[in-house]
Formats: structure tokens, C-alpha cells, sequence
């Protein structure tokens, strides 16, 4: 084991020089086997690399001690520069949880990914991402691109045309994470949409005041994949999986529009977003800027949406801090480990 010092706030710090790459992967509803089998995968895909891989679950400390026993059972293989970590994170939100990476967790890297606890990435896909990135100086971050799933086709398309990024799969510099950590930018809690923020943050180099839009600063890059396990239509768990996602779609729209407002219509920095996503899409709606009357025949379900946005939630214990509940130095990326 490498020698570790442990800071006031939980974050750890290690003596031995910084990855060149690090993971995040983030899991929550996941299943053991199926976040295990993602981890296998990232490592898989950071062949040849010195990486560091932190699995953060948000509100499910069963899924990472399960995972903690599952790899302690069955060890990963050693002799590698690599290391693995499985953190328990109280809270139950993808917004915080990215938040407590970029500000507690991260330790520096030349590049950095960001994995969904249920996409599987391809053998290649990381350095596919890592490919785009270093093709362009001026590229700040690269997406992949879905190729699995009923919308995959549309979504390929949509992002060719327009780009953007995709939440199951991106990377980005260290000078863009760097200059989150430095603007203290951070997403609001609760937000569902938390890919389109961040892609909206880097293509305004983030500063809207300053910069115009530049979708070219995102790299979409098609040969960067991944697979997942597609719901079932005959599965009385996948079916309501299904019904709520079509609900948080609805509120990703209204979240959608209220960044808009903040971003590209009052020119406001990222930084200055409030803190939760409650507040981003209420101030929205209830301001001058809000949706007009018309618009809601166009759109029946802001109605519905709307009403998550009354329910006050309790983030008292959004700034605990991770728990490690796993740690393996000398993990071995190596392809022959698939």
C-alpha cells in the first residue's frame, strides 16, 4: 500500500507522483455485479496508463460496501501503477456527487474521466477521448457518442450536428479542471441535466460575459462507445425505471431553459449559479424571462415537472465528507484481464 495523508476534510493525498489519468466513475442504483463489471471495463480500457479510479456511490452505502467485499473476494490483479478507490457518499445526488470529485476527491491528471456507473466503456474508448484531446490544443473536452439504446441513432446524429456532451462518457483537460476547481464552479444540487451544464460552462470558456459560444471546444469523438443493459418492456422494475425517467426529462427541460436564461441570456458566469436546482429553474420561471402562457399548451408536462421544483429537500449533509470504503494500489491495466 502507498502512503496516504489525510486531510481535515477527508480528502486523501498521495505521496506517490499524480496519475497521468483519473476515472470518476459515478454509481447510485447500480447493481453490484453490473458497477463491478464497469470498473473491470474502465480498467481494461486504461491499459498502459498510470490511473487512478475513484468509483464515488451517491446514497447507497450498501453499494459500496458491497462492491468493497466483491473485490475483496475477489482481488484485482496486482503488480500495476495503478489505484482504485470505492467511495461512500451520503447524499444521493449526481450533481453533488461530481461537485465533491472535483473538489475533495480529484488529485490531478492530464486527463480526466468521467464514467456512469452502468456504461460499460469500450477497450478503446478512453483512448479514443484521450486521442481527441491531444489531437487540439485548443479542445477543452471530448464526449463520446452512444451507439446502444433506442435513441442512440438520434443522439449520434444530434451530436455530429450540434455537439455537446454525453454524461455516460466524457473527458476533460486538467486545464478545464483546473479552472472549475479555481472559478469554485460547481453544479446545483439536484439538477438532472448535469452533462448539458458542464458542456454549456466549457463552450462558453466559462465566461459568457467574455466569450461567445463555441461548440468546437468539445470534441465529439464517434469512435469512443459504450454498451449498457437496455430496459425491458416486460420487467415491472424497468418499466417504472422508464415512467421516471420520462418525468425528470420534463424537469431536465425546465432546467435546460432556466441555464439558458442564465447563461447565454444574462451573460451570468457558472460560478454564480445557485445552489440548488430548485432555485435555478423557480427564479427562472416566477422572473421576467420565465415561460409564457402559450408555450405551456406546447409543453403540458412543465406543469407536472414544475411541482418537483415546490418540494423542498434537506442538503445539510451535502458537504460530509466521502468515506473510503476500498483502496488497492497496484492495480494491473491490461487487456488481457477482459
Amino acid at each position: 500500500m502507498n502512503t496516504r495523508l489525510a486531510t481535515d476534510d477527508g480528502h486523501q493525498e498521495d505521496k506517490q507522483k499524480k496519475p497521468l489519468w483519473s476515472v470518476a466513475i459515478i454509481a447510485a442504483r447500480e447493481s453490484v455485479a453490473t458497477l463491478e463489471d464497469v470498473v473491470r471495463a474502465v480498467i481494461v480500457a486504461s491499459s498502459g496508463h498510470a490511473v487512478r479510479i475513484d468509483v464515488l456511490v451517491n446514497g447507497n452505502r450498501d453499494l459500496a460496501e458491497g462492491l468493497a467485499r466483491r473485490f475483496e473476494a475477489m482481488p484485482i490483479a496486482g503488480g500495476g501503477d495503478s489505484t482504485l478507490i470505492v467511495w461512500a457518499i451520503k447524499v444521493g445526488d449526481k450533481a453533488q456527487t461530481w461537485n465533491t470529485y472535483v473538489h475533495r476527491v480529484y488529485q490531478g491528471a492530464e486527463i480526466t474521466f468521467f464514467v456512469d456507473g452502468y456504461a460499460h466503456p469500450r477497450a478503446d474508448a478512453l483512448e479514443e477521448l484521450a486521442t481527441a484531446l491531444r489531437d487540439d490544443n485548443e479542445v477543452l473536452a471530448a464526449t463520446g457518442v452512444p451507439t446502444h439504446g433506442r435513441s442512440a441513432g438520434k443522439q449520434w446524429r444530434d451530436m455530429q450536428r450540434l455537439g455537446g456532451i454525453h454524461g455516460n462518457l466524457f473527458a476533460v483537460t486538467k486545464q478545464t479542471m483546473d479552472e472549475f476547481r479555481r472559478r469554485g464552479f460547481r453544479l446545483p444540487m439536484g439538477l438532472y441535466r448535469t452533462d448539458s451544464l458542464i458542456g454549456a460552462a466549457i463552450n462558453f470558456r466559462f465566461d459568457p460575459a467574455v466569450n461567445r459560444w463555441n461548440p468546437a471546444l468539445i470534441r465529439v469523438q464517434p469512435s469512443a462507445t459504450w454498451y449498457f443493459q437496455s430496459l425491458k418492456w416486460w420487467r415491472l422494475g424497468d418499466i417504472k425505471t422508464h415512467f421516471k425517467r420520462v418525468k425528470r426529462q420534463a424537469q431536465g427541460h425546465l432546467e435546460n431553459l432556466a441555464v439558458r436564461d442564465h447563461l447565454a441570456e444574462r451573460r451570468q458566469a457558472p460560478e454564480s449559479l445557485p445552489k440548488t436546482a430548485r432555485e435555478l429553474v423557480l427564479q427562472w420561471w416566477h422572473g421576467k424571462s420565465g415561460p409564457r402562457w402559450y408555450r405551456f399548451f406546447q409543453h403540458p408536462t412543465w406543469f407536472f415537472a414544475i411541482r418537483r421544483f415546490d418540494e423542498v429537500r434537506d442538503w445539510s449533509d451535502a458537504d460530509l465528507a466521502p468515506e473510503s470504503v476500498f483502496r488497492h494500489d497496484g492495480v494491473q491495466a491490461r487487456k488481457d484481464l477482459s
